[in-house]
């Protein structure tokens, strides 16, 4: 289909009279980009990124239509090369994202949110870009989403924001990210559960005082426990969580927790 020459005339069609001929023509377009990086490009480079954009802006107020677009414009986010060059096509529609990432609409806030983890995801370079559209504190209130649709990439999203530097860390520590943690677990899945200690394990590789936090909130022994009794995936990475908390803590915060559990 594509080497048929189909992007073209798809994205042509979004400027149709016809709105259902236009969403099916955003349907095809997501399909396509959900396929592989090489036509994810074609489609970008073809300026896709901000006619799919245009559209949902124009048909804000169809709540059919934005999920569909949200859904589309998150496929093009996807980047499994690491390949910094398709940020510059969505760059300029960074406050777009971050309106429908706070829609009240739940499919629609996890597209976006979805959208934000491939973006943080995809490059080093731009991640700090991306990263400051994010509020911490909307975010942290998506983690505690009734939905698990909304609440996985909230989680990834959380994960992806302290992976990286210290200051973007400390922000979601500021926010409450590790007492929303610690609510959680208590009726977390197994996979919910794994994604809690990869954020955990990102947490404890920064300062003493994020070390502190962790230690402070009682997940060394929880972790303790699980590298205990879990299976190989959670015990794998609650172990992270405690040879990064003893290599960058201090001599005191390794004797203490070291007493507390022998």
């Amino acid at each position: 289909m594509v080497r048929a020459g189909s992007i073209d005339p798809l994205l042509r069609l979004l400027q149709s009279k016809q709105l259902e001929i236009q969403e099916q023509a955003v349907l095809a377009l997501g399909n396509i980009a959900g396929d592989c990086d090489d036509y994810r490009q074609i489609i970008l480079q073809r300026n896709g990124f901000s006619i799919v954009v245009s559209f949902a802006q124009q048909n804000i107020d169809k709540i059919g239509v934005v999920k569909n677009c949200i859904w589309c414009l998150s496929n093009l986010c996807r980047n499994s090369r690491r390949d910094s060059s398709q940020f510059p096509y969505i760059r300029p529609h960074m406050e777009f994202l971050q309106r429908l990432f706070t829609c009240n609409a739940a499919d629609i806030a996890a597209d976006a949110c979805w959208a934000f983890c491939f973006l943080t995801e995809a490059s080093v370079e731009h991640k700090k870009e991306v990263v400051r559209f994010v509020n911490p504190n909307y975010l942290v209130h998506l983690i505690l989403a009734e939905d698990v649709h909304l609440q996985n990439p909230a989680l990834r999203l959380a994960g992806n924001i302290v992976s990286g530097d210290q200051d973007d860390t400390q922000l979601m520590l500021n926010a409450g990210l590790l007492q929303v943690l610690l609510s959680l677990l208590g009726k977390a899945g197994s996979m919910q559960k794994k994604e809690i200690l990869w954020i955990l394990s990102n947490v404890t590789a920064g300062t003493t005082q994020q070390i502190t936090a962790v230690i402070n909130m009682g997940f060394i022994g929880y972790c303790v426990s699980v590298a205990n009794k879990e299976g190989l995936m959670l015990q794998t990475e609650a172990m992270w969580v405690l040879c990064n908390a003893i290599n960058g803590g201090t001599v005191e915060q390794v004797a203490v927790r070291t007493a507390t559990h022998q």
